[in-house]
């Protein structure tokens, strides 16, 4: 039996953020899901993601720079050039697009040191 996907719902972090360095790419590119009420990925979602820092981890008005707005392609937007200029702990990044809830990332760092 094939299931067809449904239309999105919401918003899924497919590839989360990883611990970096300020002002470093985050790598691998963060990736972001448009999924459908039974978490299948709705491939004919139409518009853009844009992402923005959650929780500030330095505390101190750090800022997200790349590309923070990304159309998205067969289901999933892919954010291949995200920074933050600032060391912090607990940082988040949220996804939002219109018609869809948004999503919320996993906490991670960016610190001085490797």
């Amino acid at each position: 039996m094939v299931v067809a996907p449904g239309t999105a719902t919401h918003l899924v972090f497919t590839t989360q953020p990883s611990n970096t360095l300020p002002l470093t790419a985050i790598s691998p590119a963060v990736v972001v899901s448009a999924r459908d009420a039974f978490e299948n990925v709705d491939a004919n979602f139409v518009g853009s993601v844009t992402m923005t820092i959650g929780v500030d981890g330095s505390g101190l008005g750090a800022h997200l720079t790349g590309t923070t707005t990304v159309a998205v392609t067969g289901g999933a937007a892919t954010f291949g050039d995200l920074k933050i200029d600032l060391a912090g702990n607990g940082y988040t990044l949220v996804a939002s697009a219109a018609g869809v809830t948004l999503a919320t990332s996993n906490p991670f760092n960016i610190s001085l040191t490797p």
